[in-house]
């Protein structure tokens, strides 16, 4: 009856201690391993199959206590967590950014939680990457932090996101111009008419026009990134896309041009620059 039982989508092994299974496992920790010294009275490192019949039972009962035959702790979670998302909740958006959600400090917080607080960024990047194809990790995260920020805009703000909108299809310059800001609406850095009104003189001749950062339809994304990856595994494949996608901070790096001269040519320029002009008056 030991072989074949499973807990937390994990297989019993006859070889791995108490300790050993303890630790492999999702969900469980310290907690449980002081309960079994207290209660269970037997060792943490004895090993499956030494346990006998009795002992063996009640470990099987304490670990179905704490989720089902058949369940698994992870997967919960990040169904928890989904569905916090789906809902586009202040909460789902936090644990998606790896934010503190329950109150806790940022000015020291924020940086362990980003490290560690992965779940559901790493489960979104892997679903991505089965609809979009095989880009880049920091594309596609930045791709669905846009899509999470721009639905969560036109539900919540959606005159805001509205008067965007109006802006963006009544752009007055060429189709190819316009830019696709998603790092700036990753980051919530996010530009509407509304806000535009309230800046002074000098920081609107700072924006620039082209670059929209809010007001398309939900799952603008999955084409956009489509139409990217195309144009990457095909080369004859053609589209303005590619140029009109933001990903980093600035648009363009300044690229520095080496110009290789001969030391002839520089001996003849620093003795042009020594040579004096002569005068009228001279012969």
């Amino acid at each position: 009856m030991r072989e074949g039982q499973v807990f937390n989508g994990h297989l019993i092994q006859p070889n791995y201690t108490i300790d050993q299974y303890i630790n492999m496992n999702y969900g469980v920790g310290d907690v449980l391993k002081n309960w079994f010294k207290l209660r269970f009275e037997s060792d943490l490192f004895l090993t499956m199959k030494e346990l006998n019949n009795i002992q063996f039972q009640i470990l099987l009962n304490v670990f179905y206590s704490i989720a089902p035959k058949k369940g698994n702790i992870k997967k919960r979670c990040i169904l928890n967590l989904y569905m916090l998302d789906l809902i586009t909740c202040y909460r789902g958006w936090r644990h998606f950014k790896g934010l503190p959600t329950r109150g806790q400090r940022t000015w020291s917080n924020a940086s362990t939680s980003k490290r560690c607080n992965t779940m559901l960024r790493t489960y979104r990047v892997k679903v991505s990457h089965k609809c979009y194809g095989n880009l880049p990790v920091n594309e596609v995260a930045i791709a669905v932090a846009a899509e999470q920020i721009n639905l969560v805009w036109k539900i919540q703000w959606f005159d805001e996101w509205t008067a965007a909108k109006r802006s963006r299809l009544g752009y007055q310059g060429a189709p190819n111009t316009i830019k696709i800001d998603l790092y700036s609406m990753a980051k919530g850095q996010i530009m509407n008419p509304f806000k535009l009104n309230k800046l002074s003189k000098k920081q609107k001749q700072s924006f620039k026009k082209n670059h929209f950062s809010l007001g398309f339809d939900p799952g603008f994304t999955k084409s956009l990134l489509t139409e990217l990856y195309k144009s990457r595994t095909n080369p004859d494949y053609k589209t303005p896309i590619q140029s009109q996608l933001l990903f980093r901070k600035f648009e363009q790096k300044k690229t520095k041009i080496k110009k290789k001269i001969d030391q002839k040519a520089k001996i003849l320029a620093h003795a042009a620059k020594k040579k004096k002009k002569k005068s009228v008056w001279d012969l």
